[in-house]
């Protein structure tokens, strides 16, 4: 959640600092806005301890693209004129700094794990003899 409200902060401070008017600073809170529905789909899923990591880089890889497609589909549909780049500047200031955060966060938390949690705690099977 902080770090879509950073990531917001920072697209729409850039989009604002190139000259854009205020609707297209919306357009990159917008797309920002709605790419972060794509950060709760690990939490949602009912997924497996081995999987949850593989689970969390396909949500960030699919909030990526969903910020893209709805920035396109407001660059396209609206009336963004002079201030094009501005708004796609904004949107990928945005979007890499939730990418930031959220590996930041990520390596905290993983550092803090105990590594016989992170690989199952299993015990090692014995050699098959032939």
């Amino acid at each position: 959640m902080l770090a879509t409200v950073i990531a917001v902060g920072v697209a729409v401070g850039v989009t604002m600092a190139m000259g854009a008017p205020g609707h297209v600073a919306m357009f990159a809170v917008a797309a920002i806005a709605a790419g972060s529905f794509a950060t709760f789909l690990p939490a949602v899923l009912n997924v497996e301890r081995q999987m949850w990591g593989v689970v969390v880089v396909a949500a960030s890889m699919g909030r990526i693209i969903l910020i893209l497609a709805v920035a396109l589909s407001l660059e396209r549909s609206n009336n963004v004129g002079d201030a094009r780049t501005a708004l796609w500047i904004g949107v990928l200031c945005g979007a890499a700094a939730a990418m930031i955060i959220e590996a930041v966060v990520s390596i905290r938390i993983l550092a803090s794990m105990d590594k016989s949690a992170l690989i199952g705690a299993t015990e090692p099977r014995p050699a098959a003899q032939a």
